[in-house]
């Protein structure tokens, strides 16, 4: 058998802590995310969570917070879930 990937172990671990999703994406190109994050702040769309506008700056591509990184772990968790589902 296969050693496991490195992706599939964490995709693994990940559904083993009780997460609904995991994808990994790459950190070291364009990241439109903070553009899209940009224009969300401009139309006033974070109310009254102010910390979102002071910290956009760091916020607007993971490597402005973590020069070194290549990749990042991304997982999802839904809140709303439904008994017997």
């Amino acid at each position: 058998m296969a050693p496991m990937s490195r992706e599939d172990a964490l995709r693994t671990l990940a559904a083993d802590l009780g997460f609904d999703d995991c994808r990994i994406t790459r950190v070291d190109e364009a990241w439109s995310a903070g553009d899209g994050l940009r224009a969300f702040l401009e139309k006033g769309h974070h109310a009254t969570m102010v910390w979102m506008a002071q910290t956009f700056a760091r916020r607007q591509h993971p490597q402005a917070m973590w020069p070194d990184a290549n990749s990042a772990v991304i997982v999802a968790w839904g809140c709303c879930r439904r008994a017997n589902v």
